[in-house]
């Protein structure tokens, strides 16, 4: 944003500058105003701009990183302490390890995706744990989960 002010301050003191008006020329000759102030009296060179336009090209902003989206069937371990958003929500999953924060509900289930889809409809649900076949809605989410399980295939999400 502070790049876009100052090359729309550039462009006003080039502008100015090739007004033909005694008015806008004393004001670029006296260094008053903004653009006087900070950017000196004003060459009115155009070296290094781009033809028939006063102003450089701005920098593109940087794209940022791109989330990983993927079915919502983790892979552990290569998807250990990895975030991901599935089902329209963000979580951070964990192998191995169980979230221990408070229980909202805990129930036997055929598959993680059973587990998963719970947690989803419960508004109240921030994490979960899944083992076994069984499955533990948490009230809350903790990064990262303290207590580490015997085995990689063991689930925990965090939803962010």
């Amino acid at each position: 944003m502070v790049k876009l002010s100052n090359l729309l301050l550039l462009c006003s003191a080039q502008l100015l500058a090739q007004i033909p008006s005694t008015q806008a020329q004393g004001l670029i000759g006296q260094g008053s105003g903004v653009a006087g102030a900070r950017f000196g009296q004003g060459s009115g060179s155009r070296s290094g701009l781009g033809r028939g336009c006063c102003c450089p090209e701005p920098e593109p902003e940087p794209e940022p990183e791109p989330e990983t989206d993927v079915e919502c069937k983790p892979q552990c371990p290569s998807a250990h302490a990895k975030i991901f958003q599935c089902n329209g929500r963000k979580y951070k999953q964990f192998c191995g390890i169980h979230v221990a924060t408070p229980t909202l509900r805990e129930f036997d289930v055929s598959s993680y995706q059973e587990c998963f889809d719970s947690c989803v409809q419960e508004t109240q649900c921030h994490a979960l744990d899944f083992m076994n076949n069984h499955c533990w809605l948490k009230t809350q989410g903790v990064d990262p989960p303290p207590k580490a399980m015997p085995s990689n295939q063991d689930i925990s999400i965090i939803f962010l």
